[in-house]
């Protein structure tokens, strides 16, 4: 007994499920055609059947019974899956004549459909292929989204249509009279080519205005336009009627890398735009951290080393989270007062409600039209003017603050350069007096020497004259030989004083001119170190000169010889049975010539003496020969004149050398013999 009910339990649960089928099934409104009506949208008439694996084809679809489900809404999403969906709806057509219609699948990104039209008798009337998958060529029609032209009068039909796709898709199948399909084309293309052209206009003004002034802000808002219209165009499926030939996985992925690189863009001007850097380590830290994601997304996508599906999932998921990122770091930059950022913020929220609008529209709530089929560009159009608004008030004060800063910095140079010529007119005071005090102090030397050093020699050479004359009475050959020795003596000594002190005051007023020409060396030596033998053999010093022919130097050749004249000539004064070494050899551009004697050598505290002119450094010869301390300074000054410098070393007791250089020539001579 109990058996036999189980079994009757199992039939009544066999039978219900084929009713429920049957039911469901013919449940299925049909879409009835007419003379008078042009537009038809396919709503709760449609039927659908998932196919898990794929395997089903429509000889089977249409030999029994799938259990297809009725769809109750004006749009169902669906795919981001590897299943294949079965579409279907009746129509009931009661043309009085035949006429030409355009089934139209109103979303672009399908990579395959199948179209079938079924008369009553079961016969496959129409059959088409679409999708991305497909060349320009296999299309019957090349269009933004699927079509399909079919021929029917009265009677009733069957559509079918397999999609197999990994793209997330809304399903909105609409029957169009074929004239009125065109027009009503015609006239959403006219409107989405305007709202693009303007779009593109805003871009296109970011862009000049970015090489205009050179702020990036206006670069990345340009570039996020641009890619904001690649995403419309691929969303709505004109990027693949215009570019119907290129790469599939390229036509899968181009709404999601558009979408990538729009949300980079915009994370990149939000951090430039709000000054999150400034105003908000932590808001520029989210910032950064969702670039990062998206970057390492959209290298991934370009890699094609995640499947489609997930990453169409990637998609919907992220942008919730990144919505409220934004939102996050706006709200942010507003408490930091920061009042560019309310600009973002209305632009971002009227965006944010008019995607809302679209994502209705997606789902059947609010219904299809021109306006809400579009309304995504225009919230990107409307957001696009509101920033670039913002954008231009943020520029506009900044170069205000900008202007006035400059101002202040000029105010400030010039402050700065009315100090800096107080200081150089105090320095070149100080400088004046320096050089009043250091004239002062040549003055004073000058007449030192004319009251000392002069009047010296001339009463031993008025002295001696006067005795020579007295002695030339008595004819004292021997005495008077003597007296005319020493009047020789005094009147070289005043000759040599003479012409230090011409030289020297010449120096001191610039009055001495400077003709550099090619010298050689050697015979300069040569030549004042013959003045001298009379002293060499007097005092008994040993002259070793070391100075190669070829040493040809750029130089005025009277200050030279003054320069070489007084160095020997202070190394005979103070050397006895001694020697005197003269060297010259060339260093680099330079000639360096080396006067080295063994005689009484210079104090050390003496040394940092001998060129200042207030300060009476001369000493006496070994033979009680005085100077006039004006030599070394007349050295030194011709030295520098002649582009050089000059350098000394000495001992006490052991000796002294002077070294100077002057520039090689870069002009040859004939060697000295």
């Amino acid at each position: 007994m109990l058996l036999r009910l189980c079994t009757l339990f199992r039939l009544l649960l066999l039978f219900g499920f084929i009713f429920a089928s049957s039911v469901i099934v013919t449940a299925q409104k049909s879409i009835i055609l007419n003379d008078e009506t042009d537009y038809y949208s396919i709503n709760n008439e449609l039927g659908y059947y998932i196919d898990t694996n794929g395997a089903l084809s429509i000889e089977q679809l249409l030999s029994g019974d799938h259990g297809l489900i009725t769809i109750e809404q004006e749009r169902n999403n669906f795919a981001m899956s590897d299943n294949v969906y079965w579409f279907q709806f009746l129509v009931d057509s009661k043309l009085t004549k035949e006429n030409n219609l355009i089934i139209e699948f109103e979303h672009p990104l399908v990579e395959d459909i199948r179209f079938f039209l079924i008369d009553s008798s079961g016969l496959v009337v129409n059959m088409y292929r679409a999708g991305l998958k497909y060349d320009s060529n296999q299309h019957e029609i090349v269009h933004r989204n699927p079509i399909f032209p079919i021929s029917i009068g009265k009677g009733k039909y069957r559509v079918v249509m397999r999609i197999d796709t990994r793209s997330a898709v809304y399903t909105s199948i609409n029957i169009h009279k074929y004239q009125a399909f065109w027009q009503y084309e015609q006239n959403e293309r006219s409107f989405v080519f305007l709202l693009s052209g303007i779009l593109l206009a805003i871009s296109i003004l970011n862009l000049v205005l970015f090489f205009l002034v050179g702020e990036r802000s206006y670069f990345l808002l340009a570039s996020f336009f641009l890619v904001s219209i690649i995403l419309f165009s691929s969303t709505h499926g004109y990027l693949f009627e215009f570019l119907p030939d290129i790469p599939l996985l390229l036509k899968v992925k181009s709404r999601i890398i558009s979408y990538q690189i729009g949300v980079i863009l915009l994370s990149f001007f939000a951090i430039k735009f709000l000054d999150l850097k400034q105003l908000s380590m932590s808001g520029f830290k989210i910032m950064k951290t969702a670039i990062i994601f998206y970057l390492v997304f959209f290298m991934a996508s370009v890699a094609n080393v995640i499947p489609v599906i997930i990453e169409y999932k990637l998609v919907v998921f992220s942008y919730p989270v990144f919505v409220v990122i934004q939102i996050l770091v706006i709200v942010i930059a507003i408490k930091k007062q920061n009042k560019s950022a309310i600009y973002f913020f209305v632009s971002f929220v009227l965006y944010l409600f008019i995607s809302s609008i679209f994502i209705l529209v997606i789902y059947g709530v609010v219904a299809g039209n021109i306006i809400t089929n579009n309304i995504s560009i225009i919230g990107t159009a409307i957001f696009s003017l509101l920033l670039t608004i913002g954008l231009n008030e943020k520029i506009t004060k900044l170069k205000k603050l900008e202007s006035k800063a400059i101002q202040l910095a000029e105010d400030k140079e010039e402050l700065a350069n009315e100090i800096d010529i107080r200081i150089e007119t105090e320095e070149a005071l100080k400088k004046s007096e320096l050089r009043l005090n250091n004239a002062n102090k040549a003055k004073d030397k000058f007449f030192s020497i004319l009251a000392h050093d002069l009047i010296t020699p001339f009463n031993t050479i008025l002295g001696f004259s006067s005795l020579l004359k007295e002695n030339l009475k008595t004819n004292d050959l021997k005495e008077t030989g003597r007296y005319v020795e020493l009047i020789s003596s005094s009147a070289n000594k005043t000759l040599r004083l003479l012409e230090n002190l011409l030289d020297w005051s010449r120096s001191q007023t610039n009055n001495i001119e400077y003709r550099p020409e090619p010298l050689n060396v050697k015979p300069i030596i040569a030549d004042i170190i013959s003045l001298y033998d009379s002293q060499k053999y007097k005092k008994q010093i040993e002259i070793v000169i070391n100075v190669d022919n070829d040493i040809i130097v750029c130089a005025d050749s009277n200050m030279l010889q003054t320069v070489v004249r007084n160095l020997i000539s202070n190394a005979f004064k103070f050397t006895e049975k001694g020697k005197i070494t003269i060297r010259a050899k060339k260093i680099g551009s330079d000639c360096e010539i080396t006067i080295e004697d063994t005689g009484a050598g210079i104090a050390k505290k003496q040394l940092n003496n001998l060129f200042k002119i207030d300060i009476n450094t001369s000493t006496k010869g070994t033979h009680g020969e005085e100077g006039t301390g004006i030599g070394l300074i007349l050295c030194k000054e011709l030295v520098e004149k002649n582009k050089g410098q000059l350098f000394i070393e000495s001992q006490i007791y052991i000796g002294s050398k002077f070294t100077f250089t002057v520039p090689l020539s870069d002009k040859t001579l004939a060697p000295a013999p």
